[in-house]
């Protein structure tokens, strides 16, 4: 019989940009139901309103993330500057209104070089920030055909629950981000 793994914890802070109208709590539980799976627990920081500029909310909506690949867009760069309260390996989840790169996302993990973060929009289903998170952990699309998993590249159209493989887990716990 194996052994039951330790529980691991992920810590992430939320900060919006804008007047968004958000179901954090559904993203909260979402989030929180999927990395029970990998026996990870995810806790999360007092959600914070940014108070941003009126002339940064008009260069930060919509949230340009590019290709979303390795190299993080302008916009990306400025918010991340934006960590009150956030330690090292916490990661910073900003919510805006719109992400957009070479086509419309849900959210993106691309970040700056030791700068955990992901860049979510408010109205997206409530596994896109599970699914960004694991990216931050390692995990890769696992492709269109395999319907039920979190890392569906199609996450938005994925029904509950969504599942994760051995394989992921053992990955996902062995991020530097975990304590």
């Amino acid at each position: 019989m194996a052994r039951p793994r330790r529980i691991k914890t992920l810590n992430v802070h939320i900060k919006i940009i804008g007047r968004q109208n958000v179901a954090i709590n559904n993203i909260i539980s979402a989030t929180n139901e999927i990395f029970a799976q990998a026996n990870i627990a995810v806790q999360f920081a007092p959600v914070e309103q940014l108070n941003l500029s009126q002339d940064e909310l008009e260069f930060l909506e919509p949230m340009d993330v590019g290709a979303c690949r390795r190299k993080p867009s302008e916009d990306q760069i400025q918010i991340s500057t934006n960590r009150n309260n956030a330690g090292v390996k916490d990661v910073v989840v900003y919510i805006c209104e719109t992400v957009m790169g070479n086509v419309s996302l849900g959210g993106c993990a691309t970040h700056p070089r030791g700068v955990p973060m992901v860049v979510m929009a408010s109205q997206t289903v409530n596994s896109v920030l599970a699914h960004e998170l694991a990216h931050l952990l390692k995990l890769d699309h696992c492709g269109h055909d395999l319907f039920n998993r979190l890392m569906n590249s199609s996450v938005d159209d994925v029904p509950p629950p969504l599942v994760l493989t051995e394989s992921e887990i053992r990955d996902m716990r062995r991020s530097s981000l975990l304590s």
